[in-house]
């Protein structure tokens, strides 16, 4: 791709870091273990992503690299003038003179502005034929302005044929297409092309599973696919394949599986100074998807071909260090952390949150209020930024009506909580009381405030039960729960109750009411129309709020109640307040939902 042919007069930029924090490390720089043979190669691992995490991936990648198998490793972030990291930084490449020795690239980058002095480091490593691990979004690494010396190398670009689709799809083999599945909602099985089987790329490899979703893609023809990915039902890796039918961006219409996706590929890219340089690129890549130990050992084994070294039968791919990265999602990243806090031997810091946007302005009132709504205008999602992950350390504050506060009788949630999270020292505190709501939290005199409350317990995650006492006020009611709610998200996540800032929030919405056989627990027709509508009003308000998940549980609670009653054993002790059996029966479909896996 001819790149510089298409280049204008550059504009130096300044650079933005204070001197304040001129002697922190900006970058992670890690030599070979001692009592590991030194590969004499150098990794320079460039993060910078919105969405995927890759400010936690490629450090731990590093760490891999470095200690296990004896290669010098570099890791670029995007970094604020204060030090700390901020992948939301698109301009941002300090210690981009690390690319000058570079031996390989491993970048997981996404819709980058750097300066000309990273962006001329860059094309020259690319220009000598430096291979390229692509991860992810690395497909859409580039996003330059129209005008700009670097345009040819956004995402987008239509400067010519010879460009079009810029570094990604010209160098990699793609560019940005489209979620092939759904996003959040659909994970990823990678499948073995029959006949990449025997790719050294591919020892060690079997269960590819990532819980980010595949991308539409179409390599081009000389390019080997190694790897497709099934979309699957759900984000469990024992999910089913998906089975519906879809247009690609070319408006063929297929099954959504048939043919899967490519989801990695390599090439053999002929760089316009004549230098071969080798590709591998992956659509797989957020750093939850790298817990697989298979995807890990992909990228090893991949290190090891760009070096031109054998690659290993089966490479040690164990973290370093502890690996717990964040759920993927925007704005989503650990604020106040520095290249620092990914030294060796360190526990990553939890971190803080991203501040909440302001909220919009309210709209002007109109002459007549809209008539109530009488049924959810839409079906109710099952989660929103759904699943989470935990940090150790983590303290969980339960707040809310009758449904949170009875889980202190029976613990079969915080059960699997724990059982999931073995090692991390899960603390939960139940400070739900039967009658909550959300404005109306009665107490005793100088009990405290559930501000308070919340600061005393040091709550990191809230888990928040409401929707069920408001739902009595009817359709009528609606819009000023909405209302309530809104305010009482953007209240809660302007606060720090315990040391690591804003707490992440997790509203679940009200059950249906059971309808029971004795007859002196009649269920009023208007209840469950009721509560419909209330949760879908918290999944309207929580929409997709950094810092806010939403869980549904008024749809499974009709499909429990309906197995419930043909095996005559309700879950409920008045078709509202859930039994024994009803607490063990709903805590592994929140717990699913709220975590995708199966309990």
């Amino acid at each position: 791709m001819n790149f510089r042919r298409l280049l204008r007069p550059l504009v130096l930029l300044a650079a933005s870091f204070s001197l304040a924090n001129a002697a922190a490390p900006t970058t992670l720089v890690l030599e070979p273990a001692a009592g590991v043979a030194a590969k004499g190669k150098h990794v320079v691992l460039l993060s910078g992503d919105e969405e995927y995490r890759s400010e936690e991936a490629l450090p731990m990648l590093a760490k891999i690299l470095s200690q296990r198998h004896g290669f010098k490793t570099t890791v670029l972030f995007a970094l604020d003038a204060d030090g700390t990291i901020n992948p939301n930084n698109g301009k941002s490449l300090p210690g981009s003179e690390a690319l000058d020795t570079a031996d390989i690239i491993i970048m997981a980058l996404r819709f980058r502005a750097w300066p000309d002095d990273a962006m001329k480091r860059f094309e020259a490593a690319h220009r000598r034929g430096v291979p390229i691990i692509a991860l992810r979004t690395a497909t859409h690494a580039f996003n330059f302005p129209a005008g700009s010396p670097w345009a040819a190398y956004s995402w987008n670009n239509k400067i010519s044929p010879a460009t079009a689709g810029g570094f990604g799809k010209q160098v990699l083999g793609e560019t940005w297409v489209s979620h092939w599945g759904n996003h959040k909602k659909e994970a990823t099985r990678g499948v073995i092309e029959s006949s990449a089987s025997s790719d050294p790329l591919l020892r060690g490899v079997t269960e590819l599973f990532g819980n980010s979703d595949v991308y539409e893609a179409a390599p081009p023809a000389d390019a080997k696919i190694l790897v497709r990915g099934l979309v699957l039902k759900g984000m469990s890796p024992t999910d089913a394949p998906a089975d519906y039918v879809k247009k690609t961006a070319a408006k063929v219409e297929q099954p959504v599986n048939a043919p899967a996706m490519p989801v990695v590929w390599t090439r053999l890219y002929k760089t316009e100074s004549g230098a071969t340089a080798k590709i591998l690129t992956t659509t797989m890549g957020a750093a939850t998807d790298f817990e697989n130990e298979s995807l890990r050992r992909l990228i090893v084994n991949a290190t090891y071909w760009a070096a031109g070294l054998a690659v290993p039968a089966k490479a040690d791919v164990t973290p370093f260090d502890s690996y717990a990265p964040r759920m993927y999602g925007f704005d989503g990243y650990r604020t106040g952390i520095t290249p620092a806090d990914h030294a060796l031997g360190q526990i990553l810091p939890v971190g803080g949150t991203v501040p909440p946007k302001p909220p919009k302005p309210a709209a002007a009132p109109k002459a007549a209020a809209p008539a109530a709504p009488t049924a959810p205008a839409a079906a109710i999602p099952a989660a929103i930024n759904a699943p989470i992950a935990l940090n150790p350390g983590t303290k969980i504050a339960i707040i809310g009506n009758a449904l949170g506060d009875r889980m202190q009788h029976f613990g079969a949630f915080e059960t699997l909580i724990h059982a999931k999270y073995p090692k991390h020292e899960i603390v939960v505190r139940n400070l739900a009381v039967t009658g909550d709501e959300l404005t109306a939290r009665a107490r005793s005199k100088d009990f405290g405030t559930p501000d308070e409350w919340l600061t005393r317990v040091g709550a990191d995650v809230i888990f928040a039960f409401f929707g069920f006492n408001e739902s009595f006020a009817g359709p009528e009611g609606v819009a000023k729960f909405k209302s309530d709610l809104d305010a009482f998200l953007r209240e809660t996540r302007a606060k720090t109750y315990g040391t690591r800032g804003p707490p992440q929030i997790v509203l679940f919405s009200p059950l249906a009411n059971e309808t029971l056989p004795d007859k002196n627990f009649v269920v009023p027709p208007t209840n469950n129309r009721n509560l419909a509508l209330y949760a879908q009003a918290m999944a309207e308000v929580a929409g997709d709020r950094a810092g806010v998940t939403f869980v549904d549980l008024y749809a499974p609670s009709q499909k429990l109640y309906a197995d419930a009653a043909k095996a005559g054993q309700p879950l409920t002790i008045n078709g509202v307040h859930l039994n024994q059996r009803g607490d063990a029966a709903f805590a592994p479909v929140m717990f699913q939902t709220l975590f995708g896996e199966a309990a």
